[in-house]
């Protein structure tokens, strides 16, 4: 049986104020209830008021402290229930993230990903590494891109520039990890690209060949 969290609970892991919370939740209510119902309850308070609140599950919460301010305190939310906290835009990047989380599960757990990861001033959309979360450890950037952003490509070359100067800062070989970019409308070609390469790497790593690529369906 799946746990709730109510969002009265989760306002105060977030050093936040309850009505702030609800205004947020309201906002965002369709994308939250096409993961979910959102349940909106009522309880008595000390004081013989009702108050409203949410009973949230994971997912929601999951999506919801991608919304948050980044002053918000969502990694005490991301350790206390054991999340992964993506920064999402709309329903089809949720989507995109999770397709690549479930790639990433399929590899005997070799790998693990870290979703706005902070590589020095940047955050980048997916990070995945061999074994533990480090920078020594760093295999593949993953980064979505929805159909506005190609005019930002001269940007995103900078950037990427930046981010290999910085890991080569931190003594990390640049031929020791690659980025890859989804683009909306060809995700299944950024999915396949994923697989295809982490294949490859496995493969160099271990000398077998886990062959990920078959035991997933894409459907955007």
């Amino acid at each position: 049986m799946e746990k709730y969290i109510e969002s009265i609970e989760l306002a105060e892991l977030a050093g936040i104020k309850h009505r702030s919370l609800k205004k947020l939740i309201n906002f965002h209510s369709l994308e939250l209830s096409s993961i979910s119902p959102l349940d909106r309850l009522l309880k008595q308070t000390t004081s013989g008021q009702n108050m409203a609140y949410y009973r949230l599950t994971r997912d929601q919460v999951s999506l919801l402290c991608g919304r948050m301010n980044r002053k918000t305190n969502r990694k005490a939310i991301r350790d206390y229930y054991s999340l992964d906290v993506m920064v999402v835009k709309n329903r089809l990047e949720y989507y995109v993230f999770e397709t690549v989380k479930s790639i990433i599960a399929g590899f005997e757990n070799k790998l693990t990903i870290e979703c706005d990861f902070k590589i020095g001033s940047f955050r980048v959309d997916m990070a995945v590494f061999i074994g533990s979360v480090s920078f020594e450890n760093i295999l593949l950037i993953i980064e979505y891109d929805e159909n506005d952003h190609k005019y930002n490509e001269p940007q995103d070359i900078k950037r990427e520039y930046k981010i290999f100067k910085y890991l080569t800062m931190q003594d990390i070989s640049i031929e020791s990890f690659h980025i890859i970019r989804i683009k909306e409308g060809e995700e299944f070609e950024g999915y396949s690209n994923i697989v295809r390469f982490l294949n490859s790497e496995i493969t160099n790593l271990s000398g077998s060949d886990i062959d990920c690529l078959d035991r997933f369906e894409f459907t955007i």
